[in-house]
């Protein structure tokens, strides 16, 4: 991973539409409505969540896991004008993999607004800047054609293509240099 890492994960990003923060409790019962809709799992290779219970037990472990084990983690995504969680977005470490993956889930009400990319215009600098990561990776399904076109904004370029339990995934890049070289320059 190569990453210079926090303490504590205290982070938080800002845009003009948004706010990127820690998850809080008060998030698990929005994350869950969120996750019930299948527009919404339809494209995350993992079946959705079924319970209100697996939500808590994926929020505890993976999310506030993370943020204790490796320094970062997904945000979650504020809405600013409405004042209201619509989904999370940011960095995540895959130990299995060894890579940091971007990505993002959100509120059907919010998508086709940019907020993916919004999102990850603001992650960008924190990843390379603050973590002072070497690359970031960003997967999707090959039918996912916005979420392809979000990490191509992203400057992104396709890596490969893989097959994961039954589906086609694949896998963009982007390194410090390039982030570097188009971003700062």
């Amino acid at each position: 991973m190569n990453a210079e890492m926090p303490k504590q994960f205290t982070q938080i990003l800002e845009t003009d539409r948004l706010l990127l923060r820690p998850f809080v409790i008060a998030d698990i019962e929005p994350s869950y409505q969120i996750n019930l809709d299948p527009r919404v799992s339809r494209y995350t290779h993992d079946g959705g969540v079924k319970t209100r219970e697996e939500i808590e037990q994926i929020i505890h472990q993976n999310v506030w896991g993370d943020y204790q084990q490796f320094g970062f983690g997904r945000f979650a995504v504020i809405h600013k004008k409405d004042d209201r969680f619509i989904g999370f977005a940011g960095l995540k470490y895959l130990p299995e993999m060894d890579e940091v993956d971007i990505g993002y889930r959100f509120h059907p009400d919010y998508w086709g607004q940019g907020i993916a990319t919004e999102c990850g215009l603001a992650t960008l600098p924190f990843a390379f800047e603050t973590l002072r990561l070497d690359h970031l990776i960003g997967m999707v399904l090959s039918g996912n054609s916005a979420s392809q076109k979000v990490l191509e904004k992203l400057h992104f370029s396709f890596e490969k293509e893989f097959e994961d339990g039954g589906e086609m995934i694949m896998q963009f890049r982007l390194s410090q240099a390039t982030y570097r070289q188009i971003y700062l320059s």
